[in-house]
């Protein structure tokens, strides 16, 4: 069951690829490669991010966020090496290899317990997970409509985290300057 559902998101999205590579019209002048924006991905990590994107060629994205409440801190760094296959005025498609690393603590103050009918002090516990995930796959870029610098980045990638070995889509949008 688990493994239709992943075959079914690899499709579509091998699919969204070949429909978008297929309409884009060729590059008539140079187009931006520096932007800031979003993303979310266990690969390219999480939060704010810079991406290089070229007409061809090498690229990069980094992404990073750091969060911290009185009982909670999340932190995550992402890197993403791209590789663009083809890109045009409105779409580009790359390979995307990379890693990111993720750091989450959690705290329990401590409290009573009185769901058995007894009470019962649960004294206070702190939570640490910490990885490193890896992956590598394809990616697709697209222009949103009328904001010419707005691009969406949608990818699916291979990616293995704490000995587990899947397919992860990630995404992103990003403002590139003129």
């Amino acid at each position: 069951m688990r493994m239709r559902s992943y075959s079914a998101i690899t499709g579509v999205w091998l699919g969204l690829m070949l429909v978008a590579s297929a309409f884009a019209q060729p590059e008539t002048k140079p187009v931006e490669t520096l932007g800031i924006g979003v993303s979310a991905g266990l690969v390219g990590g999480s939060g704010f991010s810079f991406r290089k994107l070229p007409s061809d060629g090498m690229g990069f994205q980094v992404a990073t966020m750091y969060l911290r409440t009185s009982s909670e801190t999340y932190f995550n760094l992402g890197y993403e090496a791209l590789y663009v296959l083809k890109r045009t005025r409105s779409t580009a498609l790359y390979a995307v290899a990379g890693m990111a690393y993720t750091y989450n603590r959690s705290q329990n103050d401590g409290f009573w317990d009185i769901s058995s009918g007894s009470s019962q002090w649960i004294p206070p516990t702190t939570d640490i997970s910490k990885g490193l995930a890896g992956g590598a796959g394809i990616g697709v870029a697209l222009r949103m409509g009328g904001w010419d610098q707005v691009w969406l980045s949608l990818d699916l990638l291979l990616t293995a985290y704490h000995a587990t070995v899947l397919p992860y889509p990630q995404a992103a949008a990003h403002y590139f300057f003129k």
